[in-house]
């Protein structure tokens, strides 16, 4: 019984390995400015013109902004420079870069002309999800998730970071990939990326752990 529940594990995570590979090849297939663009447009109802022009005045000011740290902006070679730093035997290839916080592994994927990067791990199968799971998951990502959410593609539920390029500093980078491997962790229970715990538990805590150990990696060049 014993080996025949290994073999089911292993073919798991076998299944969940491919899917991830996979969907770290075709994420950026489509243009992601263009989705983005095309999504927020119709997603806009006639009455919210208003809020649509104070949106781009806003985005013209940070485009100013950001013009004048042209130097400091972060990049795809950057991210997994301090990936490396963290986990040294991480599998770069192209825009992507596979490795392990802890026992569970990440991806990042990025696409420069676009000025998007994300980072996720995958959780559990959506076919071992129960509806009043995925509901929980939908009001988390509310709250508790914070600056990571929980999706699903292809079959699977993610723990995802999306951030743009310009703006990702090294430090939020640290904590994006605790965020996200914390959220994995607490799928199905309290459905929380760490930064937060209210109730005086130990959360918080363990969360600060984590991201100190991942940070000492990288606190040399940083």
């Amino acid at each position: 019984m014993t080996a025949i529940a290994g073999s089911k594990t292993r073919r798991k995570a076998d299944v969940i390995r491919r899917r991830r590979r996979r969907f770290a090849r075709i994420w950026y297939a489509v243009p992601t400015a263009f989705l983005i663009g095309s999504v927020f447009v119709w997603a806009c109802p006639s009455n919210a013109g208003s809020a649509v022009g104070a949106i781009t005045a806003a985005q013209a000011t940070v485009a100013s902004d950001h013009s004048r740290a042209d130097r400091a902006r972060m990049t795809g070679a950057r991210l997994i420079e301090m990936i490396k730093e963290i986990d040294p035997n991480a599998s770069a290839r192209g825009n992507s870069c596979e490795f392990v916080v802890e026992d569970r592994t990440l991806t990042l994927v990025f696409d420069e002309a676009a000025g998007r990067m994300r980072v996720f791990t995958p959780i559990v199968e959506v076919d071992e999800v129960s509806p009043a799971t995925l509901y929980r998951m939908s009001q988390a990502n509310f709250d508790s998730a914070l600056d990571v959410r929980y999706a699903a593609a292809h079959s699977a539920i993610w723990s995802v970071f999306v951030h743009p390029l310009a703006t990702l500093d090294e430090h939020d980078f640290i904590a994006a990939l605790g965020q996200v491997y914390v959220a994995a962790d607490t799928f199905g229970t309290t459905f929380s990326s760490g930064t937060f715990a209210f109730g005086g538990g130990d959360s918080s805590q363990e969360y600060r752990s984590l991201v100190d150990r991942i940070e000492s990696r990288v606190r040399p060049t940083i």
